[in-house]
């Protein structure tokens, strides 16, 4: 049963690049992009935490295909997708205590076609009635 209804985001694609705007991991204690690849094209997805001066490098996260059972450990140089589906990649906010961050954006590159449609839920709110 949800407690809370996620914070959900639609994010458009465009050429051979989906960079989601920055979001806090704040308030929101979880980020998930859940994207749908639509062929056998690679596409690589990271995770860049975000520095005040606006510098941007990879973090670790979790991903895995969306009717998978569980999650698996992504290192900071990310993944390659190289099968169709629907995936789910994953953000705690406690990731990025480790860095004393909480801005991240996802980054998804293809060198051969255009990227669809994302959908970013942000869950686990720590304060009520922010969102």
């Amino acid at each position: 049963m949800l407690r809370e209804i996620p914070k959900v985001t639609k994010v458009a694609g465009g050429e051979r690049e989906l960079k989601t705007p920055k979001m806090s991991l704040y308030n929101f204690q979880v980020a998930t992009l859940l994207f749908d690849n639509p062929d056998n094209n690679e596409k690589n997805v990271r995770v860049l935490a975000v520095r005040a001066d606006g510098t941007e490098f990879a973090v670790p996260f979790h991903w895995e295909k969306a009717d998978a059972p569980g999650l698996t450990f992504a290192a900071s140089d990310g993944v390659k997708l190289t099968e169709p589906g629907a995936y789910l990649f994953v953000v705690y906010g406690r990731q990025l205590a480790h860095y004393e961050l909480s801005d991240i954006v996802f980054d998804i590159t293809s060198s051969a076609d255009r990227i669809g449609t994302a959908y970013i839920l942000q869950t686990q709110p720590r304060y009520a009635g922010e969102r």
